[in-house]
């Protein structure tokens, strides 16, 4: 339930933001600024910035109440559709427990909204699945969408007929309050009985607003009435006072607690902020810092308590409650000690960092350096909790990583491709920020992304080449899983830069294995996936890498999987053709297991077939692969196809597969996936280590 809310609350930060920068925009509290914008184009980008404002603030809560609902409903497992009619429930039971005035539509009822879309999921979900199940079963020549409309009315009935009900009931028994009003007055009414201990008072709404806002409802929005009539009344008492020639009294108001408690927003999130971009380790965090950092000036948090995260996050929960605390007792003792001035003006977050302190207090230097150094309290005391985050974060990061490992091996057991849009919503947002990752080192051409070599043998035990292997070494996680690196680049947008890499060093390995062997019977293959040969980027990749390094073209084979050699288009094939008159031969991977037909090879000229491993694996227990590698073999050389055999561990397995009619040994009997200097020395000998060569 809370990874929807704050899924659905993260829907509304562009409006957030929006909305924070044009109120900024508008009130700046400087009279030149306010000046200018009376006169920029004759007052029109006045109106237009107020426009921006009104729009995405005037219904931010329904709006709020329409993606938390459809967030809960893609959290519980509802379908699109049906996730859009729960937020439309969610939408009609807040306008009913509103009673749909205006002020409420605005941030002042996201509790309200909140509230709402859990209780339109709860009803949703008790009966929406039993309506289904018996809508399905009496209208089954309907459309899906026409018996999914008609099986969501019972419940969206019951939810709203339930909200009316509930309204009705306080309505009369509250005198003619809505539940919004009720709610508002009760808090009101609680806090005005400590008015006279108004420190007493600040401390306990600063906790109870911040104890909203770590779980993604605006505490400072929901407790509106209470600040209204509370403590802007002591601002006001304090600029009226000041106006007349008086000495303020009251330390404790609206503008004390925007400036001085939550710098930068609840939680007093711009510390965070800064310690993140000064002592976190991982580019992603700082990156979110960095972008939210700015929005935490104007007194907006959002981007910095949804992006780390911040909401919901328990390690968190300790330093967002009382660092505003600290904040309030520091400033309190500064100001009652006469150390710093009272505040004299009326304004709210929106008014930048810093600026805010001065403007406040009638220009006080004091009262800036009070708040740099709040800032920097703040920073140090998130300090820890920072560094806390990072290991839980790589902690859950290493098990969804395993999840997703997982998700990849179930989509190759049925040979499905690895599509990331298809796998669970949290690990796609997983694999998002893999993403950026291996973004960032291909585009600084990092040396966590390297190759490895692992070597081919002939039965003699001759090295004659070896396969070009991908390998990534995440700062955080380690290695990553081959084919996931792949699907990673394909989900990213640039798969044909990451093979552009993987072509340019296995050429320039093939020239250096040249110069230091002075061998030029040898040949590295590297994969290429069917995306690529859906274009000509793989022609013009392979041309580029084998000019710059000055090579055969013989010796850069081409290596494509067997399922993406028969889904091939006519152009593909083409490009089949196109490869080999550049002086590269092909060579077809996990033969055997697919539909390749024998005509299909011999129309596209292949120059050789790797057989499936989970074929090899098992040759010395199941008659039927036996079988299977001696008709593929036979085939293949009536072709004039070399046959290679890949995960060869064991010498009878290597003798037996010998007997069958194999060419060529990859595997771990010979040697793992090496760097190049060891793929030269095995080059170099001719021969594997003692243990691999064939007994007399």
């Amino acid at each position: 339930m809370l990874r929807g809310i704050v899924r659905g609350v993260i829907f509304l930060l562009p409006l957030i933001v929006i909305n924070a920068l044009a109120t900024m925009l508008t009130e700046f509290p400087y009279p030149q600024w306010q000046g200018f914008m009376a006169t920029c184009l004759n007052g029109a980008l006045d109106q237009g910035l107020h426009a921006a404002r009104n729009a995405t603030g005037d219904y931010i809560s329904v709006l709020m109440a329409m993606s938390v609902g459809y967030s809960l409903g893609r959290e519980l497992g509802l379908n699109f559709y049906r996730s859009m009619v729960l937020s439309t429930v969610s939408i009609a039971v807040f306008l009913i427990l509103i009673d749909d005035q205006p002020r409420y539509m605005r941030f002042y009822g996201m509790l309200t909204a909140l509230i709402a879309s859990l209780f339109s999921a709860g009803i949703f979900i008790a009966l929406g699945r039993r309506t289904l199940k018996s809508t399905n079963s009496w209208l089954r020549k309907v459309s899906p969408r026409m018996r999914g409309a008609i099986a969501s009315m019972p419940p969206f009935l019951l939810a709203v007929v339930i909200a009316a009900i509930l309204q009705v009931t306080v309505s009369a028994l509250t005198g003619g309050y809505t539940i919004q009003q009720w709610a508002d007055r009760s808090v009101a009414n609680f806090m005005h009985a400590l008015q006279t201990a108004p420190a007493l008072g600040g401390v306990i709404y600063l906790a109870i607003s911040q104890f909203l806002s770590f779980f993604s409802v605006n505490g400072d929005s929901v407790l509106s009435g209470v600040n209204d009539t509370i403590f802007n009344q002591l601002a006001r008492q304090n600029l009226l006072l000041n106006q007349s020639g008086l000495v303020p009294s009251n330390i404790v108001c609206s503008t004390f607690n925007d400036i001085f408690t939550r710098i930068g927003g609840s939680g007093s999130v711009i510390g965070l902020a800064i310690a993140t971009l000064i002592w976190s380790r991982s580019r992603s965090l700082r990156r979110v810092a960095a972008v939210g950092f700015p929005c935490t000036l104007i007194g907006v948090p959002e981007v910095i308590a949804y992006g780390l995260p911040v909401v919901c996050n328990p390690i968190f929960f300790i330093p967002y409650m009382l660092v505003p605390q600290i904040n309030f007792g520091i400033a309190y003792l500064a100001c009652q000690s006469g150390l710093v001035p009272l505040t004299i003006t009326l304004q709210d977050l929106s008014v930048p960092v810093l600026y805010d302190a001065w403007h406040a207090t009638g220009g006080s230097g004091a009262a800036l350096a009070l708040e740099a150094s709040l800032i920097v309290l703040d920073t140090l005391l998130y300090l820890p909790f920072v560094r806390l985050n990072e290991k839980r974060r790589t902690f859950r990061h290493r098990a969804l990583l395993s999840s997703l490992i997982s998700w990849c091996h179930s989509r190759e057991d049925i040979r499905a491709p690895l599509d990331l849009r298809l796998c669970p919503v949290d690990l796609e947002v997983f694999s998002e920020g893999l993403v950026t990752d291996l973004a960032d080192d291909l585009r600084a051409d990092s040396e966590r992304l390297f190759m490895l070599y692992q070597p081919q043998f002939l039965p003699s035990g001759k090295c004659i080449g070896a396969e070009a292997l991908l390998r990534w070494n995440h700062p955080k996680l380690g290695f990553i899983y081959p084919p996931l690196i792949i699907a990673v680049a394909r989900h990213g947008g640039f798969l044909s830069q990451l093979e552009r890499r993987i072509f340019r060093q296995s050429c320039k390995a093939i020239r250096s294995a040249a110069d230091k062997t002075g061998r030029s019977d040898f040949k590295i293959s590297v994969n290429v996936t069917g995306d690529s040969l859906s274009s000509d980027n793989v022609l013009r990749a392979a041309a580029e890498s084998v000019a710059a390094s000055k090579i055969d073209p013989q010796m850069l084979w081409i290596e494509i999987t067997e399922q993406d050699a028969f889904d091939s288009s006519p152009e593909t094939l083409k490009r089949f053709t196109d490869l080999r008159s550049q002086g590269h031969k092909l060579l077809i991977d996990d033969f055997g297991m697919g539909q390749t037909s024998v005509r299909y090879l011999q129309s596209t000229s292949f120059d050789a077939v790797k057989l499936d491993g989970s074929i090899t694996r098992n040759v010395l227990g199941d008659s039927n692969s036996r079988q299977i590698i001696s008709s593929m073999s036979q085939m293949c050389h009536k072709m004039r196809l070399k046959v290679v055999a890949e995960y060869v561990e064991t010498v009878p397995q290597r003798d037996l597969l010998e007997s069958l009619g194999i060419d060529c040994y990859q595997g771990y009997l010979y040697s793992p996936p090496v760097p190049l200097e060891r793929f030269e020395e095995f080059l170099l000998r001719g021969k594997g280590d003692a243990d691999a060569k064939k007994p007399a």
